[in-house]
């Protein structure tokens, strides 16, 4: 596991999909944590990202909460032939070998959030980002807020009503 927070400045934290493998993240550092595309090498957000394609797992590092991934901007390549379109995949675990649970193409992720559900153990989600149209375009790809939550387990009934009897007879 690399561990987000030792090794970026405190206040903002970024994690490009180029670093790739299992990323720990530390929810509970106080900084701001993103997670970006490659930027082609660059340090700036801003930056068009590379052809290259990329896997990555967020997971949290307080066992039990589960990462979510918020999407502040979104801009992959499209192609007029979809099947060449650049797309992020999100997977609701710790590998692409968990569910599917969203495809992003050309702006479809803006304002999307990606949350681990409770049935997911791990808490991770995992990214793979396919470049299918060779980035030529100058698409910005992304940047998305990092935040861990603690899921909500389903609702018991705290009491059972014994008498009087649920739905008694009524008589008339």
């Amino acid at each position: 596991f690399f561990f987000a927070g030792d090794l970026f400045a405190q206040g903002e934290i970024f994690i490009p999909i180029s670093q790739g493998g299992t990323v720990e993240v530390d929810c509970e550092s106080g900084d701001f944590i993103f997670f970006t595309d490659d930027n082609s090498g660059s340090t700036d957000a801003q930056d068009p990202y590379s052809n290259t394609s990329y896997t990555i797992t967020l997971c949290p590092s307080t066992p039990g909460d589960a990462v979510q991934v918020n999407f502040l901007s979104f801009d992959l390549q499209t192609n007029a032939n979809p099947n060449n379109n650049d797309v992020l995949l999100a997977f609701n675990g710790d590998s692409p070998a968990a569910d599917l649970v969203g495809i992003g193409a050309g702006n479809s992720f803006v304002g999307v959030s990606i949350t681990a559900s409770i049935d997911n153990p791990t808490g991770c989600v995992t990214f793979q980002f396919n470049v299918n149209n060779n980035a030529t375009g100058g698409d910005q790809g992304w940047v998305a807020e990092v935040t861990c939550v603690t899921p909500c387990s389903y609702p018991e009934a705290g009491i059972e009503l014994v008498s009087p009897a649920p739905f008694p007879d009524n008589p008339t």
